[in-house]
């Protein structure tokens, strides 16, 4: 049989309307190496429309059956990426939907085989973004996932007309949805615009309220297991 341990070669490539595991694109264009196992892209840069991703590395190991990153910078929906990268991945980000395609930058390892052998981070800066019923307009965030655990930092958006920071850590289970934990401040928030997504049969609320809420245990398939505590300050408030 073949060696493959003892193929090596160098070059570059171009591809156009290439497909991975359902992901299309429009071009691909990198150098390359292989040797040991190991396949190196060096400087790559994938089109897809008018959206791209970009890194100065990016390296399939066969033999730690990863795929590693390296100053990676993206402005593609993530919706077909997630697909891409695994059943796990997409499931667990199902929940989290993006008007329009994030920028976002970065650096980590995702498996070729393990689903929860992932370490990856993120930087990233979207427009309008909805979650468990929230919508925002504008959202920056850091977001680590390791494993099967999302950590998200440095949350900053803003909140129904006022402003909003928190973090938020997800643990994804076998079982539907997800266990978290949140803390999120808002100054200024529209009382009558939030529980309008949040609750649409509710009504004569209005008034603007600052917020300092803490999740402790909830899961994201079911509002109603939320549990935590909290404090606002309502200002010019109608709550019935």
């Amino acid at each position: 049989g073949k060696d493959f341990e003892r193929i090596g070669f160098r070059g570059r490539v171009a591809l156009t309307n290439f497909t991975f595991r359902a992901f299309n694109t429009d071009a691909v264009v990198t150098e390359i190496n292989y040797t040991n196992l190991v396949l190196e892209a060096i400087e790559p840069r994938l089109w897809r429309g008018t959206q791209t991703v970009a890194a100065a590395g990016i390296t399939a190991d066969f033999n730690t059956l990863r795929v590693y990153f390296t100053n990676g910078f993206s402005t593609v929906d993530p919706g077909p990426l997630t697909h891409a990268i695994g059943p796990v991945v997409e499931a667990a980000m199902a929940p989290y939907h993006f008007r329009e395609a994030p920028t976002v930058r970065f650096e980590g390892y995702i498996p070729l085989s393990d689903p929860n052998d992932v370490d990856i981070r993120f930087d990233a800066l979207a427009g309008t973004f909805a979650s468990l019923r929230f919508k925002v307009p504008r959202i920056s965030a850091h977001v680590h996932w390791f494993t099967n655990t999302l950590t998200i930092t440095n949350v900053q958006a803003d909140f129904y007309e006022g402003t909003g920071q928190g973090w938020a850590h997800f643990i994804f289970p076998e079982a539907p949805g997800a266990m978290f934990t949140f803390s999120v401040n808002t100054t200024n928030t529209n009382l009558r615009l939030l529980m309008a997504d949040l609750s649409p049969e509710t009504k004569d609320l209005d008034g603007r309220f600052d917020l300092k809420l803490v999740i402790t245990d909830a899961n994201t398939a079911d509002l109603r297991s939320w549990n935590g505590f909290g404090d606002v300050q309502l200002q010019d408030g109608l709550i019935w």
